[in-house]
C-alpha cells in the first residue's frame, strides 16, 4: 500500500474555506462515532466530499453521505491525498488536554482509539495519536508504570510527525526513572543529550537527568539539571518546570546546611559566606519566583516550601526595592512620554472665554434716485 500523503496546512485551509458550511462539521448527530468526515482528493486536483468509514488492505471505504445506500471502495492510491477532519470524540478529548485536565481526557482518548481503529492503516490516524495523547496525560501526570504498560501494548510506524517520533523515543527515559535505575537512567541521557531534539524534549532529557543524579546522591548535579529543565522550556512544558522547581527545593529542605542557616539566620551566629547561607539564598529565590512567575501552573506551592520565602537577606530585599522603584519609574516615563505624544497630535481646543472677532458688515449698495 501506497503511503498517504500529507496534505499541507495551507491546502487544508483552502480546502475547508471552498467547502459549503454544512460540510465542515461532522454531518449530522445521527452519524456513528467511528464514521469520520474527510476530503477525497483526486490527481487532477478535484476533490470530493464524503464520510469515510474506514481503510483496509488499501481500500478506502466512503459514502457520498450518510443516507447513501451503497458503499463506494476504492484504491488509495488512486488519490493525491485523503483529508480528515477532526471528529467531535477526539476534538472533545483534545480540548481537555489543551485545558490540561489529564484526567479527564485518558478515558476520552481510549475511546477514541476504538472508535477509529478502522483506520489504522493511515499515517497520523486518530487511534494511533489517541495512544500518544493518552501516554503525554500519563507523562505529564508523572504515573510512569503506567506509561510502561502502556507502551508494551502500543506497537505503530504510522505516526510520522518528527516531534511524535522524539516523543516516542524519549519514553524509554521515563521507563527508566519507572525502574529507579538510575545508572542507566543517566547513560541513557548522556546519550540523548547528545542529538539534535525539540526544545520540549530537551526539557524532559534534562529533568530525567535531575532524577538520576538526585537518585545516586549528587545533588549539586541534580540541582543544575533541573535548573536546566525549569529554562529550556518555560512556556510550554509546565509539568517538567513545576516538578523540577519542587525536587530543586526538595533537595534544598533536606541540606543540612541549610537547615543550619535556617536556625542562625539573623543571629550573631549567621554567616553569610557559609555554603548553607548561599544555597538558602538560592531556595528563597526559587521560592519567590515559583509564586511570582506562575512556576506552578496553578499549582500552589506546598507550605514546607513557602517557608523559603521568609529568609531574603538584606541585600536582596534592597535590590528587589530598587528593582520595583526603576519599573515604577519606567512607567511614569511611558506615560509621560504618551501624554506629551496625545498632546501633539490633538485638535487645538478654542477658549469658551475668548471674544469672538465683530462680524464684518456688508454694505448696503446706494438706492440710485430717480430721474
Amino acid at each position: 500500500m501506497n503511503s498517504l500523503k500529507t496534505i499541507a496546512a495551507s491546502v487544508t485551509l483552502a480546502l475547508t474555506a471552498a467547502l459549503p458550511n454544512q460540510a465542515v462539521a461532522q454531518a449530522s448527530s445521527k452519524v456513528p462515532k467511528d464514521i469520520v468526515s474527510g476530503v477525497l482528493i483526486a490527481d487532477t486536483g478535484a476533490y470530493q466530499r464524503c464520510l469515510i468509514y474506514g481503510v483496509k488492505k488499501g481500500e478506502v471505504y466512503y459514502k457520498a453521505n450518510f443516507r447513501d445506500v451503497n458503499m463506494e471502495k476504492k484504491r488509495v492510491a488512486q488519490f493525491s491525498g485523503i483529508f480528515l477532519f477532526d471528529p467531535p470524540s477526539y476534538k472533545e478529548a483534545m480540548n481537555l488536554y489543551k485545558d490540561r485536565k489529564y484526567k479527564e481526557a485518558i478515558p476520552k482518548f481510549k475511546e477514541c482509539q476504538e472508535n477509529y481503529k478502522k483506520f489504522k492503516e493511515m499515517e497520523n490516524n486518530f487511534s494511533d495519536l489517541s495512544v500518544f495523547y493518552e501516554l503525554e496525560c500519563l507523562r505529564k501526570l508523572h504515573d510512569y508504570a503506567a506509561i510502561e504498560k502502556r507502551l508494551e501494548l502500543f506497537i505503530s510506524d504510522k505516526l510520522t510527525r518528527p516531534s511524535h517520533k522524539a516523543q516516542l523515543e524519549t519514553y524509554k527515559l521515563w521507563s527508566a526513572v519507572n525502574t529507579k535505575n538510575w545508572a542507566r537512567l543517566q547513560a541513557m541521557t548522556n546519550e540523548l543529550r547528545k542529538k539534535k531534539v525539540p526544545i520540549g524534549i530537551r526539557a524532559q532529557i534534562a529533568f530525567c537527568e535531575g532524577l538520576a543524579h538526585e537518585g545516586l546522591e549528587e545533588n549539586s548535579k541534580a540541582l543544575n539539571a533541573y535548573a536546566m529543565a525549569m529554562t529550556a522550556d518555560f512556556t510550554k512544558s509546565d509539568s517538567i518546570v513545576r516538578q523540577a522547581a519542587l525536587n530543586s527545593l526538595r533537595i534544598y529542605a533536606a541540606d543540612e546546611s541549610v537547615q543550619t542557616a535556617m536556625k542562625v539566620w539573623k543571629t550573631e551566629r549567621e554567616n553569610t559566606n557559609s555554603k548553607g547561607y548561599v544555597k538558602l539564598g538560592e531556595a528563597n529565590a526559587l521560592a519567590r519566583i515559583y509564586d511570582n512567575a506562575g512556576l506552578g501552573a496553578g499549582v500552589e506551592l506546598p507550605k514546607n516550601y513557602k517557608k523559603f520565602q521568609e529568609f531574603t537577606s538584606d541585600v536582596m530585599i534592597q535590590r528587589l526595592k530598587e528593582k520595583e522603584e526603576a519599573a515604577n519609574e519606567r512607567a511614569a516615563a511611558m506615560e509621560r512620554e504618551q501624554a506629551a505624544a496625545d498632546k501633539a497630535i490633538a485638535p487645538a481646543k478654542k477658549d469658551p472665554k475668548a471674544k469672538k472677532p465683530a462680524a464684518k458688515s456688508k454694505a448696503k449698495p446706494k438706492a440710485k434716485k430717480g430721474k
